[in-house]
């Protein structure tokens, strides 16, 4: 190109960089957009994007392959000036023990759920609601049956399309469970015009609650900040949660915590088994650890695929190509463990289904049965359910005992899902009723490992 005309270009460009203004909230801002050209915005302004230099002092991008720096990247909701944010981030740091438990079942998902976080353009403070939901345990379960990692009910569950019957529970598939969850949050940001801390909130008590307390202080003609709305304890204490644990990763140095390192590589496969199949068996055909794919996996109630599906194995991606050539090589009988049940006089269909731990549907299903007719002499299939153990869990002592002193505020809930136990076995292993109230400085048994 000739240099008097180049020269001439770059005038040009410098002059249309002078005469624009950056307008607040500018939807074509080329530097926080990149799929924009200049035919989408105003010549100067883009120019100038074009002809600054990046301080490389300044920039915000993350190693590439340190997740917990682009976790942070993300990070968007403002500060939130609440007693509450400082009593949370002690709680949640008090003991480093418990935050590590936690972070070892969140290594799981975390890839994962940032991924899709990212996608839809949201705050990556939301890849964080698991902690404060369930302590990323897949088959957590609350005393209002919500379940799985984003804690949904069942209602809201079928709602976003969550599938559940005997054999399964898709609020506790961590692939499905995330997008319904992302979906119902996109969804309440825009119910409350962008405000991600009403959205948060409406999470937890449900959009119209919030929507009343909010019409209930602009009646009164006060502020509508999530601070000041009038909303029960457990949503009071939820976005701050939410607020720790984001200062928590943000900066865990400040906190005497330090977070193992983790790529940005998915943590888990899905891989197509085709037909109903045992997790027990495969895991144990496979070579893959047991606990680990029951974790995973916590979506099928009975350890079993359903006759009808989904048939979907998640697998550590470390072991996808062994798992692959497995399945591969597995016949109908490999897949299941399965009874053979000769029918007496005076049998029924429900008796028979008690007395194997299974469904009616369960054995109708498998034996290809229009209804509940069977006769004397008939020989059935009965899927054998598998025990499976709840949870994968971090490694903590020699022989998983531990002692919890109870503090201010702990119920066997909070202290169940801390350790990922059940209430039903802290209560059996230090021989109280689930119904007690706690004391101060009580000393209760844990064992995290079977």
């Amino acid at each position: 190109m000739n240099r008097s005309i180049f020269s001439l270009l770059v005038l040009l460009l410098l002059a249309g960089c002078a005469s624009t203004t950056s307008k607040p909230g500018n939807t074509t801002n080329p530097a926080t957009n990149p799929a924009l050209t200049a035919a989408d915005v105003d010549a100067g302004e883009f120019a100038s994007i074009l002809l600054k230099k990046p301080d490389p002092s300044k920039s915000t991008s993350a190693p590439r392959d340190d997740l917990w720096e682009r976790l942070r990247s993300g990070f968007e909701l403002p500060d939130l000036d609440n007693d509450r944010v400082s009593y949370y981030e002690k709680k949640f740091t008090r003991n480093p023990e418990h935050f590590y438990i936690m972070l070892n079942r969140a290594q799981w998902f975390m890839p994962y759920i940032l991924t899709e976080v990212e996608k839809r353009g949201y705050p990556s403070e939301l890849a964080l609601l698991p902690a404060v939901e369930s302590a990323f345990i897949t088959d957590a379960k609350s005393r209002s049956s919500a379940s799985g990692l984003w804690q949904f009910i069942p209602g809201t569950g079928k709602l976003y399309n969550l599938k559940q019957d005997w054999w399964y529970d898709g609020r506790r598939d961590p692939m499905l469970s995330t997008r319904a969850a992302l979906k119902f949050l996109g969804e309440l940001e825009q119910r409350f015009d962008g405000d991600w801390f009403h959205a948060i909130a409406g999470y937890n008590a449900g959009g119209w609650t919030i929507e009343q307390a909010i019409r209930k202080n602009r009646s009164k003609r006060r502020s509508t900040h999530f601070n000041d709305l009038a909303l029960r304890k457990e949503t009071q204490d939820y976005v701050p949660k939410l607020i720790a644990y984001r200062n928590i990763f943000r900066d865990p140095a400040r906190f005497g915590l330090k977070l193992p390192e983790l790529g940005n590589a998915q943590q888990f496969a899905r891989l197509d088994a085709g037909s109903q199949i045992d997790v027990a068996l495969f895991a144990q055909k496979a070579g893959v650890d047991a606990r680990t794919m029951r974790f995973l996996n916590s979506a099928y109630r009975r350890n079993i695929t359903p006759p009808d599906g989904p048939h979907v194995l998640y697998v550590p991606t470390t072991t996808l190509s062994k798992s692959k050539v497995t399945l591969a090589g597995l016949s109908r009988s490999d897949r299941l463990r399965w009874a053979h049940y000769r029918v007496k006089k005076g049998d029924v269909l429900g008796r028979i289904a008690k007395a194997h731990r299974v469904s009616v549907n369960a054995i109708k299903q498998s034996n290809q049965l229009h209804s509940n007719l069977i006769h004397p002499g008939d020989i059935l299939l009965i899927p054998v359910v598998s025990s499976g153990t709840a949870v994968a869990r971090a490694p903590q002592s020699s022989n998983g005992k531990l002692t919890h002193h109870v503090r201010q505020g702990d119920t066997l809930w909070d202290i169940a899902q801390r350790y990922g136990v059940k209430v039903a076995q802290i209560s059996q292993w230090n021989q109280i009723s689930q119904s007690n109230t706690l004391r101060l400085g009580q000393k209760l048994t844990i064992y995290t490992r079977s």
